[in-house]
């Protein structure tokens, strides 16, 4: 009997399930963090004002930041996810090299399923059944279950 993996992720935390066969129930086999990935953006702000000051002068106008600090933290989010995408991907191969399973689906939030798909290696890639570009982090099991599964058991 195969054993399936879904891997449900954003920039900073990917939940892997499995289930067997035909099997309509999710079990979850690990949930992997990116911890430099939880700053934040009130933190990154804060950073940011600590570098820029206050006021017009500072680079500030009504309130809000200017495009390099507003940049600057985007600039942090993306190495963030990517260097996020490079674990996960490296973690697929082993397991995928371990034989913990057999085929793959992937649900991501956009930004970073686009991230995973240039990480992943030819191996882990011609495993992969389905990928939904739709944060599902916060999904319960049952509706991944429904959403992945078909319906699920009661």
């Amino acid at each position: 009997m195969q054993t399936n993996w879904l891997i449900v992720a954003d920039e900073a935390v990917a939940h892997v399930y499995e289930w067997q066969g035909t099997k309509t129930q999710l079990n979850e086999v690990q949930t992997l963090t990116h911890p430099a990935a939880h700053a934040s953006e009130a933190d990154m702000r804060k950073d940011a004002h600590g570098r820029f000051g206050q006021g017009r002068k500072a680079g500030h106008i009504r309130g809000g930041p200017t495009s390099v600090s507003a940049s600057a933290g985007m600039d942090h989010e993306h190495r963030e996810g990517v260097e996020f995408a490079a674990h996960l991907s490296e973690w697929l191969a082993e397991a995928l090299r371990e034989r913990r399973y057999d085929n793959l689906k992937v649900a991501a939030a956009p930004k970073f399923l686009g991230m995973l798909r240039k990480e992943l290696s030819p191996q882990v890639a011609a495993v992969v059944q389905d990928e939904v570009s739709k944060d599902l982090v916060h999904e319960s099991r049952a509706d991944l279950e429904r959403r992945f599964l078909g319906e699920a058991k009661s």
